[in-house]
């Protein structure tokens, strides 16, 4: 079973807007009190699959802020979680 599909079974009510191709990035759900629940991606993870997809570093980051991170879908948009001390574990 996919992530996606564990996340949407665990909230049968919420409609979820995802990044395609990058599943392995999400670390979990946002639940905060008066908002729809929303995927948490993980920056670092998102960086580092663009680089093995063969972007330079810059090119990675210059792709992650213009195509996914300053892109609002709606208000179930996903958050990005930036982990202190690099870890992406």
């Amino acid at each position: 079973m996919s992530i996606i599909t564990d996340i949407t079974d665990e909230y049968p009510d919420y409609v979820f807007t995802t990044i395609d191709g990058f599943d392995d990035a999400i670390e979990g759900i946002m639940e905060c009190a008066n908002m729809n629940p929303k995927v948490i991606y993980n920056k670092e993870k998102i960086i580092n699959m663009l680089i093995d997809m063969d972007m330079t570093h810059e090119e990675a980051m210059d792709y992650f802020y213009f195509n996914i991170f300053h892109v609002y879908i709606n208000d179930q948009s996903p958050v990005f979680i930036h982990k202190k001390g690099g870890t992406n574990e």
